[in-house]
């Protein structure tokens, strides 16, 4: 059974998650805040704020695709694997950020934490764009920073 606190931060990470989703795929303005439902507080908006103004988000923002939940469904080592990518941008390369609530955690814990799941992302990706390199990333919300996990080429 979880407790009280890990209930709070699930909530809390499902909200930052469905905002992310809602805003549009460019730059984020006050107007654009305030027709969230609901609101964000003062401290998610500075959450968001870090997030629109990072450079490697906003560089993904421009290219070709951008996805927010991008569904994947691919069989690897005759397995299936399906699942849902927080954000993948698809232009010469493909940039796929996770983004993380998780607090309190360094950004070495952090890529120990999700490393594994990073990797299946770029996996899947592979099968659905072979010729593509893929830079996976986690996005620390609490840190307000990028974390280079990895970067694929096929070989």
């Amino acid at each position: 059974q979880l407790s009280f606190h890990a209930q709070g931060a699930m909530q809390y990470g499902t909200r930052i998650h469905a905002y992310i989703e809602a805003l549009p795929n460019r730059i984020w303005n006050a107007s654009d805040y305030d027709s969230l439902t609901p609101l964000p507080s003062d401290h998610e908006r500075i959450v968001l704020q870090a997030l629109n103004e990072n450079a490697l988000y906003r560089k993904a923002l421009s290219y070709q695709e951008v996805y927010h939940e991008y569904p994947f469904s691919v069989c690897i080592d005759h397995e299936i694997i399906h699942g849902f990518i927080d954000f993948a941008a698809i232009g010469e390369d493909i940039i796929i950020i996770d983004f993380k609530t998780d607090s309190g955690l360094t950004a070495e814990a952090l890529i120990k934490r999700y490393r594994e799941q990073l990797d299946v992302y770029a996996k899947a990706m592979y099968k659905l764009y072979p010729k593509k390199q893929i830079r996976t990333y986690l996005y620390s919300l609490s840190l307000h920073k990028e974390i280079e996990v990895g970067s694929y080429v096929k070989g």
